[in-house]
């Protein structure tokens, strides 16, 4: 079921993206742990947002799955959708086969462990392209969305889940204050280090605001690009469609 892809895979990385990678694992035990602390929670609708209610018998293809939360989910939807999960982390991965086999799913979801820059899948096959809270750590972003873009159907449908920082105000530097200084100390109390949540708090912080997101989505040469505003605006939904 878990599949290393030659070039396309984390031996192609460069030494940042290994780091990257190599902190994912890290964390991979306590992730979904740390994701329900950190959102309190919140998370699980967010992704149930994304999923949403599609028609029945899609491909799918779930760019950096992670623990595989968001692809287990589309096939809990519909017993006929075929699901792709990919991503770089060979320990996020395999607590994602875990929840796979565990949910009885082995037949339905295949994981492949590559990079998004390159994706080793065919041109023109999935109806649904979707990430969720993995496009900030990925660089160029252009170049993983088009990724992204290569393997839909014309017509096919991208989906971006992704915390987006608040436009100003109060909101805005709570929110910062809960970034750079809570997170890190939640993360060194679950995970026993604070360096892998400093990064994903600058993460978040440096990412793109909402409609500078749709101008890329615009630009990549996706049309009826549209966003869902979630939790006042700390996280979003990004739409657009192939054409």
């Amino acid at each position: 079921m878990l599949f290393s892809i030659g070039r396309f895979g984390i031996g192609s990385a460069t030494m940042n993206e290994e780091n990257i990678a190599q902190m994912f694992s890290d964390i991979a035990p306590k992730y979904d742990l740390l994701n329900r602390v950190f959102s309190f929670g919140i998370d699980i609708s967010w992704r149930r947002k994304l999923i949403g209610s599609s028609a029945k018998g899609l491909r799918i293809c779930d760019v950096c799955t992670g623990t595989g939360d968001v692809a287990v989910s589309f096939a809990q939807q519909d017993s006929l959708s075929k699901i792709v999960g990919v991503d770089f982390s060979s320990g996020m991965l395999q607590k994602a086969g875990e929840r796979i086999r565990k949910k009885n799913f082995e037949k339905q979801i295949l994981l492949i462990r590559a990079d998004a820059l390159n994706l080793p899948l065919k041109s023109g096959w999935f109806d649904i392209s979707c990430i969720s809270f993995g496009l900030r750590n990925i660089s160029p972003m252009e170049k993983a969305i088009s990724e992204m873009a290569r393997v839909l159907k014309a017509g096919g449908q991208l989906r971006i889940l992704e915390f987006c920082p608040p436009e100003k105000g109060f909101f805005l530097r709570l929110y910062k204050f809960y970034l750079t200084r809570i997170i890190p100390l939640l993360g060194a109390l679950v995970v026993g280090k604070k360096g892998p949540h400093r990064y994903l708090a600058s993460s978040i912080c440096s990412f793109l605001k909402a409609e500078e997101m749709k101008d890329l989505l615009r630009k990549s040469g996706f049309g009826n690009v549209v966003s869902r505003r979630l939790t006042g605006g700390i996280a979003y939904i990004f739409y657009g469609t192939k054409r």
